[in-house]
């Protein structure tokens, strides 16, 4: 599996679902009724979430996250 990391005003395409970053904000746009998972560098799940829509945002502070979307998996950097 490829490594790939997001960064600040960065989006990324996975598979049926796209995460966008911009400034501390976090944006999931895919399809209702997908599994979101968010976790820390060191494995603590920050946020999970069944989506209710579309598109769905949260904002995180400074960090390492994963991100987990229906099974796939990517790592995301919030300076």
């Amino acid at each position: 599996m490829a490594n790939h990391v997001i960064t600040d005003i960065v989006s990324t395409i996975t598979g049926k679902s796209q995460i966008i970053v911009n400034d501390g904000v976090i944006i999931i746009k895919a399809s209702k009724g997908s599994y979101v998972s968010v976790f820390s560098a060191v494995g603590i799940m920050i946020k999970s979430l069944e989506t209710e829509q579309s598109e769905t945002s949260f904002i995180l502070p400074s960090g390492i996250y994963i991100i987990v979307i229906d099974g796939e998996t990517r790592k995301v950097v919030i300076s």
